[in-house]
């Protein structure tokens, strides 16, 4: 401790020893008034005679402990080079003989047929040519390319079939019958796909006319269905000979979405 800070404690004591002195005489004083004049000399010679030195306490010097922080070191993280790898299938070219014998065009593309056949093989994640992978062509908007040309191979040549293939929004709410594709006279209307979303509890099913083509599909809110998707001449569904296409509600609910179809 400081000397000065010693110097101030030992006033302050001093300080406290003065009030207890001056509640002391001031109860003496009381005492006074009823005692003689030789009594109260007497008293003021002895409290003059009183002394009171005030006493330095020393107080132990404290010492607070270095701490020691440790040092953390972290360690490097290495995060490896991104890198893809792709090997590319090895395509083998069939050797073509330099002489083939047929008779006739048609002849001449079975042939060549017949030797890529057994010869070229490549698969591509599980696709080939004995497993294709099915497509729909659509535009730079979504929509289909109509029309669709199928070529149907006969010994001697081959022709064209052209079918036009339509897309129809879905969007109905009325309990019943819901016409989605109107009758066509002698036609019949064709579905390659659908699909189907419910806002609510409903059964749905489709219908050729007055005649169910499918049994009654159950929907809780928000769910929906989607159907696979066929090639024409194929077809998931058909109504009858100058029939419309109904979508039948079990209740008003509103049941949205899309669906493809020809008309043969």
């Amino acid at each position: 401790m400081k000397e000065e800070e010693r110097r101030l404690l030992a006033s302050e004591i001093a300080k406290e020893y003065q009030k207890t002195i001056e509640n002391f005489l001031t109860k003496k004083l009381q005492e006074l008034k009823e005692a003689d004049e030789k009594e109260k000399q007497k008293l003021v010679e002895t409290i003059k005679s009183i002394k009171i030195e005030p006493k330095l306490i020393e107080l132990p010097e404290v010492r607070i402990p270095e701490i020691k922080v440790p040092e953390i070191k972290i360690p490097e993280i290495k995060i490896p080079k991104p890198e893809v790898k792709v090997q590319a299938p090895k395509i083998e070219m069939p050797e073509i003989p330099k002489t083939i014998e047929v008779k006739g065009f048609a002849s001449f593309i079975k042939a060549v047929f017949e030797i890529l056949k057994q010869k070229t093989k490549v698969m591509i994640e599980g696709v080939d040519r004995d497993n294709p992978l099915p497509v729909i062509l659509v535009d730079e908007n979504g929509k289909y390319y109509k029309p669709i040309t199928q070529i149907v191979g006969e010994m001697g040549g081959a022709k064209m079939v052209h079918y036009d293939i339509y897309s129809k929004e879905i969007a109905v709410s009325a309990s019943g019958d819901n016409i989605i594709i109107p009758e066509v006279a002698g036609k019949k209307i064709k579905v390659l796909s659908y699909f189907l979303v419910a806002g609510g509890t409903v059964d749905v099913k489709w219908k050729s006319g007055t005649t169910d083509i499918t049994g009654a599909m159950a929907f809780v809110a928000n769910t929906g269905i989607g159907s696979p998707v066929a090639s024409p001449p194929e077809f998931l569904l058909q109504t009858k000979d100058g029939e419309s296409l109904i979508l039948n509600l079990s209740s008003a609910i509103a049941v949205g979405g899309h669906l493809t179809y020809f008309i043969e």
